[in-house]
């Protein structure tokens, strides 16, 4: 899926925090959408996750600078 959305790179991310998520780099806010339809499915018939709180597990996130020390 992510090579069709000419993905610029993706990772597991399994430490700091992330509890197991895939990170993917895609140019298009697409993807999400698409990502719903089909890959989610399946798991919400099985009851593996809840189609009201699907977007608790996919969501997009924009870059940042990062942690910051500010001094007042």
């Amino acid at each position: 899926m992510l090579r069709s959305w000419r993905a610029l790179g993706a990772r597991l991310s399994t430490d700091a925090g992330w509890g197991g998520c895939a990170v993917a780099l895609v140019k298009e806010s697409l993807y999400i959408l698409d990502l719903k339809e089909h890959f989610y499915p399946s798991r919400i018939e099985r009851g593996v996750i809840n189609k009201d709180e699907l977007g608790l597990y996919v969501f997009a996130s924009k870059p940042s600078s990062g942690a910051a020390i500010f001094k007042f």
